[in-house]
């Protein structure tokens, strides 16, 4: 009985340890009728995000297309868009592949609540980059419209970057109370084997 107890332990610690492990689809703005130029060093894209489930902002694909690489600078914040302080993540990132292009952000530790928002941002390389996006009046996810150069782009007020953020979910409480009931469980029996 006392190793059926044990394994039964372990199984629920084993289990507990794996959730939120691995990184889902929050929200997506599909790239159906839309390009954004990114080739003008000038150019400033942003698109704030409302969060869906809450953890670790983990990663976001970006719908690239072009003739051969191309290069464009990416960045996170935290919060609303425009904002004049230190980006929280950015990054220049080498664009390979017609369509979707993954970019890992789990170093920036952007811990998010559902509801929370964030932005996605970018900057011109000058060297040819057209992102996709759509022409879609999604909400409630997208509060802010797509913005250029610190205004709502007015000629298309509601296009979209074309993008996906991944999440990496944080353990529900009740999923850390398993855990602790777990750990409780293995501390009282270690106790008996050792009477």
């Amino acid at each position: 009985m006392k190793k059926i107890i044990v394994f039964a332990c372990l199984v629920l610690l084993i289990a507990v340890s794996q959730a939120g492990a691995n990184s889902i689809i929050d929200q997506i703005s599909p790239a159906v009728n839309a390009t954004f130029n990114t080739s003008n060093p000038s150019y400033v894209w942003q698109q704030e995000v409302l969060v869906g489930i809450s953890g670790l902002l983990s990663g976001i694909d970006l719908y690239w297309k072009g003739d051969g690489g191309g290069h464009i600078n990416f960045y996170l914040n935290d919060g609303s868009a425009w904002q004049t302080d230190t980006n929280d993540f950015e990054t220049l990132i080498n664009l390979t592949v017609n369509g979707w292009n993954h970019i890992d952000v789990s170093s920036a530790g952007m811990y998010l609540a559902s509801g929370d928002q964030f932005v996605i941002g970018l900057h011109g390389t000058g060297d040819g980059t057209w992102i996709m996006g759509n022409y879609d009046n999604i909400t409630p996810f997208y509060p802010g419209d797509l913005y250029f150069n610190g205004n709502p782009h007015t000629a298309d007020r509601l296009w979209k970057i074309g993008f996906q953020s991944y999440i990496n979910p944080v353990p529900e409480p009740s999923t850390i109370l398993l855990l602790g009931a777990g750990l409780a469980g293995i501390g009282l029996l270690r106790r008996r084997f050792k009477n």
